[in-house]
């Protein structure tokens, strides 16, 4: 999930992820590979979709992420802490070297290692201007904290929104991964 239009962090005063789905529909999701196996062991092979020299999630016949659940009104991962790192740390991207210029502007220093934090413009939760608290003391710190280690517990980005819109966290868990696979092959979705 990464774009040459890609803008440094300290141009965004806040950001609160909606619940739009469009990130999910829109983008490809690389899995790691110890992702993969994970996801694919717990969900079924036909959870995720190999590319040349990469896995990413499965889409449904509509463009969506397989994972994806409609509920009350918004998109929701049923995937919870099994999310990818590219889900979990979207819309932004933490770089040790400046790939998308704007080196200062992109600068953020984390217990003395320098990183180059990114934002994805196409993000519609992003609100432009100067960097509010929220950014600089939550949101940057957590998205330099999964990507050090992506099994950290999310407080400020993506993780409870689930929790925070309706009460429940949707979880395919209890779906087997043989009905899971049949709504992917009958175009039928997750919703």
């Amino acid at each position: 999930m990464t774009d040459s239009r890609l803008i440094p962090w300290r141009r965004i005063a806040y950001w609160k992820c909606l619940a739009c789905g469009e990130c999910c529909r829109y983008f490809e999701v690389p899995l790691r590979t110890g992702e993969y196996a994970r996801i694919t062991r717990t969900y079924g092979l036909d959870t995720v979709r190999l590319g040349v020299g990469r896995a990413y999630l499965q889409k449904t016949f509509n463009g969506r992420c397989i994972f994806q659940r409609y509920i009350h009104g918004r998109w929701l991962c049923s995937l919870g802490d099994d999310k990818p790192l590219a889900c979990k740390i979207w819309p932004f991207a933490a770089l040790k070297d400046p790939r998308h210029g704007r080196d200062r502007e992109a600068l953020y220093e984390y217990y003395g290692d320098r990183y180059y934090v990114y934002v994805h413009p196409y993000c519609r939760g992003l609100i432009y201007g100067e960097p509010t608290s929220h950014i600089m003391e939550r949101v940057i710190p957590e998205v330099l904290e999964l990507t050090a280690r992506p099994a950290a517990k999310q407080r400020y980005t993506t993780a409870d929104l689930a929790e925070e819109i309706s009460g429940i966290t949707p979880d395919l868990r209890s779906t087997s991964p043989m009905r899971l696979r049949m709504r992917v092959r009958g175009g039928g979705g997750l919703r």
